[in-house]
């Protein structure tokens, strides 16, 4: 279907629309995933729909990363928790896409490294000392400060 999408609307307009299409598959199928998990909430997360569409720093994520977004926010509805914080998934995309423009200081990279293994199960092979914790939190704690005027849509 991608390429027909393409060759009907044109490379750009195509691809964007084709990009469209699967983020609403993949909110889709984690919606239906998370209903089996948790079927006393039902209905509370199919109206998560318009709730896991992609912001600015979701957009262009690896499919695999978007899961892993719209998973922990279905758990914070679930969980009764608010969804205007940022998630962990988009901190990761954010550390990606900055990794792809510069080097990162040590305490990204430890970051990049930390939620690699929450989020995806991926052993980087870095660890962060005990010294170095406090200073991968504070930069934790300051991208998502930095992030959290773009997920204020979130607001329930």
């Amino acid at each position: 279907m991608e390429a027909e999408v393409k060759e009907l609307l044109g490379a750009g307009l195509g691809s964007a629309v084709s990009t469209i299409f699967g983020k609403m598959e993949v909110v889709e199928e984690e919606i239906e995933l998370a209903q089996k998990r948790h079927p006393d909430h039902d209905e509370e997360l199919w109206s998560m729909f318009k709730w896991l569409r992609p912001g600015d720093s979701m957009f262009e994520a690896p499919e695999r990363l978007y899961r892993c977004h719209c998973k922990e926010l279905l758990q914070r509805k679930v969980d009764g928790k608010p969804l205007n914080s940022p998630t962990s998934a988009e901190v990761l995309n954010v550390l990606r896409i900055m990794s792809l423009n510069a080097p990162l200081k040590r305490e990204w990279v430890l970051l990049y490294s930390r939620l690699m293994l929450q989020e995806l199960g991926y052993d980087t092979g870095m660890e962060e000392t005990e010294w170095e914790r406090p200073e991968v939190d504070r930069v934790d704690k300051d991208i998502r400060s930095k992030l959290v005027k773009g997920v204020q849509w979130r607001k329930e």
